[in-house]
């Protein structure tokens, strides 16, 4: 299998409106509404309302939360959760056409609504026995399942160069016939899509097949994808738990990777990982720390080590003290990784040279080269920041700056207030000494007073006249 550069894991799903559900198909019903012979869609009665009349006035009592906007609803019978077209299950948790891709293979589910009496098979093929769905039944509800490989036969189609320069998209269109007899057009079509990202796919053009085209054009349609990635990459703290940033300066920190898709590949290998600054054009700068599998003379400040492996050879960890660089706390890492089936022995660990830290090149060094087969190279982000800074920076620059600002008002305004506490306090106490001093100089009015020949201070009564 031939890929690279997969970024992120994402099962992108497109939505169509009422592709899943129309009254007129055969199996589908109003419960108790009316069905439109011109729209498809039902007329509800007694407050039941949605696309088949079973949704009604939100309730309690269903066991589990109900996902994807399902709504838990008591109008059919006991409380249970009410599920938007695209998705069934008990809690809304499956979606009705699903696809799981690997390096060689697509998984299609199909589970249509509960009373399908039609077919399901892939378009141009509903009379090949090779490419029929297996129909297969869970928790009592059918669902139609098959596994096709990527590029041969049943239709299979290959896009490359999409959905970007580089990259593959492997597809196939599933109809559900409604009619197990006819073909109308208020059968479906369901486009699966897997795609690799930024794979090397210059021996694909010669394996994709002619398809036919069904004229049929007003079919409801839907779109499923996902995005095939055989390695995890994760940034985590060394003991292996999940690291939420920012990051100081020095923090013992690891890049692990991990082989996913087992079932096709046996072991991984990290050929070279370099640190970006995580900006564009000419202010983007880059550091190499791993290349031909060994850890640079560059990387000395910061590594701690080659990588290791785990025992089975289906993990790789690279131990690091977190860094920056000068002029950005973003720091990006961009690694290629290589995948090997049983018996590729490009996958085994190779023995570095140099100072007794292990560090340099091994002794075969090939040099730069494009990517070739079962490479991949993938990156991940972090924000790193110094102890020593007077601005922790959470954010990119922008944000930082407001933060900042903000900071630096709540302070002007914390001083403004703790300025206006001490001067009420100043007025209050000021204000407490003069009504003293003036019951002081009240007292001393009442009285008389003269001194004695020793010095005593004498006070006479003074006699108030009544008239």
């Amino acid at each position: 299998m031939r890929f690279a550069a997969v970024v992120g894991c994402v099962l992108a799903l497109v939505l169509v409106s009422d592709a899943y559900f129309d009254c007129r198909r055969r199996g589908m019903s109003c419960n108790g509404g009316a069905c439109d012979p011109i729209t498809g869609s039902c007329i509800c009665i007694n407050n039941s309302t949605a696309k088949d009349c079973g949704l009604g006035p939100e309730t309690t009592g269903c066991v589990g939360e109900c996902q994807n906007d399902g709504t838990c609803t008591d109008i059919l019978g006991p409380p249970s959760c009410y599920c938007n077209e695209t998705f069934t299950g008990p809690l809304c948790e499956l979606r009705r056409s699903q696809v799981e891709c690997s390096g060689e293979n697509m998984t299609i589910t199909i589970r249509p609504y509960t009373g399908f009496v039609g077919r399901v098979y892939i378009r141009d093929q509903a009379n090949n026995d090779q490419c029929a769905f297996e129909e297969k039944t869970d928790e009592a509800t059918p669902y139609y399942q098959q596994i096709y490989n990527l590029r041969e036969d049943c239709s299979a189609i290959v896009k490359n160069d999409t959905p970007g320069v580089g990259d593959v998209t492997f597809q196939r269109e599933v109809i559900v016939q409604y009619n197990p007899n006819l073909e109308t057009r208020i059968d479906q079509i369901i486009t699966i899509s897997c795609e690799h990202i930024a794979a090397n796919t210059s021996d694909l053009d010669s394996t994709m097949p002619s398809v036919d085209v069904d004229q049929r054009t007003n079919l409801t349609r839907d779109d499923t994808k996902s995005v095939y990635e055989p390695v995890e990459f994760e940034i985590q703290e060394r003991t292996g738990g999940k690291v939420t940033p920012p990051v100081f300066i020095g923090r013992e920190l690891r890049l692990f990777f991990s082989l996913k898709d087992t079932a096709v590949f046996k072991t991984l290998n990290v050929e070279s990982c370099m640190a970006v600054n995580g900006l564009t054009g000419s202010n983007r700068k880059t550091q190499n720390l791993v290349q031909n599998s060994c850890p640079t003379i560059e990387s000395f400040e910061v590594l701690r080590g080659p990588p290791a492996r785990n025992s089975d050879q289906t993990a790789v960890v690279i131990n690091f003290d977190a860094f920056k660089f000068v002029d950005s706390h973003e720091l990006e890492f961009e690694c290629k990784i290589r995948t090997c089936k049983e018996g590729d022995t490009r996958c085994e660990p190779e023995t570095c040279f140099g100072a007794e830290t292990g560090f340099g090149r091994k002794k075969r060094d090939t040099g730069s080269r494009m990517l070739d087969d079962d490479e991949t190279v993938m990156r991940r982000r972090i924000t790193v920041i110094d102890p020593h800074s007077s601005q922790i920076i959470t954010g990119s620059p922008n944000k930082s700056k407001e933060c900042i600002q903000r900071i630096e008002i709540i302070v002007t305004i914390a001083i403004l207030a703790a300025a206006v506490f001490i001067l009420f306090i100043v007025t209050l106490c000021l204000a407490l000494r003069a009504l003293r001093s003036r019951a002081k100089t009240s007292a001393s009015s009442d009285t008389d007073s003269t001194t004695s020949s020793d010095g005593t201070r004498l006070r006479i009564p003074r006699v108030r006249s009544v008239f």
